[in-house]
């Protein structure tokens, strides 16, 4: 009873965090709707723990926690694959830009060494 109510606290806290963040521009409204979701799903087996292991005895997994773990391993491989693509593009991007600086630098370089002929 008292995790659950420290977890409940938490979600309630990391949710109003989220939709202030939302508010102010800092976030996007599909990723507070994202955590929106996360938190109240957390809240909901914490408090009401039968849900799950009613889930997981539908899909044929023996405990509730059990689900849980594999759906978190789930969502954590899921998280890093996506990270993994932001971090590519980011790279990629970078290296598009470092390119074109350097151009423009060796065009610049050109002109000013043209200047003074």
């Amino acid at each position: 009873m008292i995790l659950s109510l420290i977890i409940s606290l938490l979600g309630i806290y990391s949710i109003v965090s989220f939709y202030w963040k939302l508010k102010n521009g800092k976030i996007n409204r599909q990723y507070f709707t994202w955590w929106l979701f996360f938190w109240l799903v957390v809240i909901i087996l914490f408090w009401w723990p039968n849900i799950s292991s009613g889930v997981a005895n539908y899909l044929g997994i023996g405990r509730g926690a059990d689900f849980v773990l594999y759906i978190s391993v789930l969502l954590l491989f899921y998280s890093q694959f996506k990270l993994y693509l932001q971090l590519n593009k980011l790279m990629n991007n970078q290296a598009v830009i470092v390119q074109q600086l350097a151009i423009n630098q060796a065009k610049d370089h050109e002109k000013s060494i043209s200047n003074h002929r």
